[in-house]
């Protein structure tokens, strides 16, 4: 019973193209990569929320008064990078 698609003898642990070891190693780097790629985008998410709302404080304290135009640039410059 093969398949044109089907690479192996049939034996889920052994001589196929991915069996035995090499199976799991590309089933465990499958995973971790697509865990990284989702770790990846929470965190870099996480920080323009963080960055967002900081900025937006800024911004209001430099409306009511509470802070120079200097110290309101420098802050600035240090939460946007630039």
């Amino acid at each position: 019973m093969h398949s044109r698609f089907f690479i192996g003898s049939g034996s889920c642990m052994g001589s196929g193209i991915f069996g035995g070891i090499w199976g799991w190693l590309i089933g465990i780097g499958v995973v971790l990569l697509i865990a990284a790629v989702i770790y990846l985008l929470v965190s870099k998410n996480k920080k323009t929320t963080v960055n967002a709302s900081a900025l937006a404080t800024l911004d209001t304290k430099f409306a009511q008064g509470e802070i120079t135009i200097e110290e309101y640039q420098k802050r600035k410059s240090v939460l946007t990078g630039k």
